[in-house]
């Protein structure tokens, strides 16, 4: 993609690449990997996050010569408990505030990006974001962290006028995946009155490029049919696979998983954001039992 280089470097080929994601954990990290990626090729990185984040993604900057945390305080929104900062500190119903306060930080980012001054944005539901790139000189690109075929089965929809129902959708998706995508239109998410689903189609049509967490062997139809649609480049990233964690293991829990045998513990992760019916909780422990295995049953703070 080319770009004009707006930093003070005098070497053209290092660009200054920023990031402001969603404010859940899950793209948070996912974002950070590929900022990590960059950094490690000796770009200039500014990673925009939640200030109360900033010590859970702070041993996950692998980098921080080239890859710096800029805090952000998170707006008090009426509706929000007190301090909440991510998707992780409220129940599902409360994530549109959280969209909503993220919104109302649009004034501390432009202040933050018009002095920064950087080559390429990486961003996702802050649809503002292609506005601001044209008007300090910077690529705005659409970051999705989920599998792309998600987004494009809305594609066509937005491009006509309409979005999916969950009748639509499932010809090609599972009912309660039909149902978990047609429930993105309805929705209002964020100041502005739009849905999700609506903020992601005026991105799409705004930013300058897509990328995408996947690679060509695993989603190249979709890719290219996003290419098709929107008219503009797909940038895959790859899996963006985790580095193994350098920290050692707690000496307690070193000590107590090694008295169990090889192979007799399983380790259960159901995400940063899982909520379980009182039945499919049970289920699961049930299904565990069954295995005649030791097992942990987690729910992980990074996804």
């Amino acid at each position: 993609m080319s770009h004009t280089n707006n930093n003070n470097n005098n070497d053209s080929s290092v660009l200054h690449v920023a990031f402001y994601p969603w404010f859940a954990l899950g793209h948070l990290t996912s974002f950070l990997r590929l900022a990590n990626k960059l950094a490690e090729r000796g770009h200039k990185v500014t990673y925009f996050l939640p200030s109360k984040t900033q010590s859970k993604l702070a041993s996950h900057n692998h980098y921080p010569n080239h890859l710096t945390f800029v805090p952000i305080v998170v707006p008090s929104v009426d509706g929000l408990p007190p301090g909440a900062e991510t998707t992780n500190d409220v129940l599902a119903p409360a994530r549109p505030l959280i969209m909503t306060a993220m919104d109302m930080t649009r004034d501390t980012i432009e202040a933050h990006l018009a002095q920064l001054k950087p080559n390429i944005v990486f961003y996702d539901f802050t649809y503002w974001m292609p506005e601001l790139g044209r008007k300090y000189g910077f690529k705005s690109v659409h970051y999705i962290t989920a599998y792309i075929s998600r987004y494009a089965y809305l594609a066509p929809y937005k491009k006509e006028g309409r979005l999916p129902s969950a009748a639509d959708l499932m010809i090609r998706m599972k009912p309660h995946e039909a149902e978990l995508m047609a429930a993105v239109g309805k929705t209002p998410f964020g100041l502005g009155g739009l849905t999700l689903a609506e903020r992601l189609g005026v991105s799409f049509l705004e930013c300058d490029a897509i990328g995408v967490k996947t690679c060509k062997e695993m989603e190249g139809p979709y890719c290219e049919f996003m290419e098709k649609i929107y008219g503009k480049p797909v940038l895959v990233a790859g899996p963006m696979v985790p580095k193994p964690p350098s920290s050692k293991l707690d000496d307690y829990f070193d000590g107590w998983l090694k008295g169990f045998g090889e192979g007799s513990v399983i380790y259960c992760a159901l995400g940063s954001e899982c909520t379980l019916e009182l039945d499919q909780f049970q289920d699961i422990l049930l299904g565990l039992e069954l295995t005649g295995k030791f097992y942990m049953l987690v729910w992980l703070v990074f996804i």
